[in-house]
């Protein structure tokens, strides 16, 4: 695997693909003259604009309703760049974000940013979503572009070594990140692990890590091997806080919000998940963060 790009690169070019499915929701879409206003009629709408959408069809319902997916997906990832925005910057956001629903949804009756013509859209449209390419810019320079690594329990169970990771990775310059959660569970795992070999491997993990403390702060980071660094995190990331669907609750949830959190505090960077759980994988895929196979356990000497 080469590494991959860092966040804020990746939510840019998801962007790039929401515009062009705008654009091509615009091409098959109508603009028609609306304002219920005539000269004579008693009654008067003060609201009323000029110009709305014209009627769709089956494939214009079906391109809005596949775009207000796909956007909405990127929005949740997107405002994961700017987890404490400024008051001006909250407002820039949630203007841009109603103006995308409303123009996709077509839910407001009278709604004045529509112009008169598909291309005069399209312009429109392009200078609203310039602003997330705004924001992504100012994002992009915040942290730095350290390569992180999160393990999961099973990761470092199968391989403490985290070193090796460089086989999978494709660099051996990172730094891993062993989460709050995980350390709960390999202390839980060394005392009522299921079977002796699980308290065995989860007892020598944390010998592991604790070894490392005599080369440095484990909160601040300390070296392992050559270029790659391991450090302990201290703060428990509230799940719901991050991703509204995720779990608090639930471990596999915690990890991944801490992942996430890890890399809205550094977009310039990347952060690789290593995990051989199936439906961690499948979370991590859902909202767009990278993952790995763990490699295997180290081999022992004969």
């Amino acid at each position: 695997m080469s590494v991959p790009p860092p966040y804020a690169v990746r939510i840019r070019a998801d962007l790039a693909r929401v515009k062009e499915q705008l654009n091509a929701l615009l091409d098959i879409s109508t603009i028609r003259y609306v304002n219920p206003n005539t000269r004579g009629s008693n009654l008067y709408f003060v609201t009323a604009a000029d110009w709305g959408w014209g009627p769709g069809d089956e494939a214009t319902a079906a391109a809005q309703m596949d775009l207000l997916r796909r956007y909405s997906e990127w929005f949740d990832r997107f405002v994961l760049l700017l987890p404490h925005p400024t008051p001006d910057i909250e407002r820039k956001i949630t203007k841009a974000d109603e103006f995308v629903r409303r123009w996709v949804a077509r839910d407001v009756a009278f709604d004045h940013s529509i112009p008169q013509t598909i291309e005069q859209a399209k312009t429109v449209a392009a200078g609203q979503l310039a602003v997330f390419d705004e924001l992504i810019g100012l994002a992009s320079r915040q942290g730095d572009g350290t390569l992180r690594v999160v393990p999961d329990t099973n990761a470092l169970l199968r391989n403490p070594a985290v070193e090796q990771y460089a086989l999978a990775l494709g660099t051996d310059d990172y730094l891993v990140h062993v989460v709050t959660t995980v350390l709960a569970e390999l202390d839980e795992l060394k005392d009522r692990g299921r079977t002796p070999d699980v308290r065995e491997k989860a007892t020598k993990v944390i010998r592991r890590l604790k070894g490392f403390r005599d080369r440095g702060s484990l909160a601040e980071g300390v070296t392992v091997a050559g270029k790659v660094r391991l450090r302990l995190e201290h703060r428990e990331v509230d799940a719901s806080s991050v991703l509204a669907w995720l779990d608090p609750s639930v471990p596999d949830d915690k990890i991944i919000a801490a992942a996430l959190r890890l890399q809205s505090d550094h977009p310039a960077g990347a952060v690789v998940l290593i995990t051989a759980d199936i439906n961690l994988q499948n979370k991590a895929d859902a909202i767009g963060l990278p993952y790995l196979e763990p490699p295997g356990p180290p081999a022992t000497t004969p």
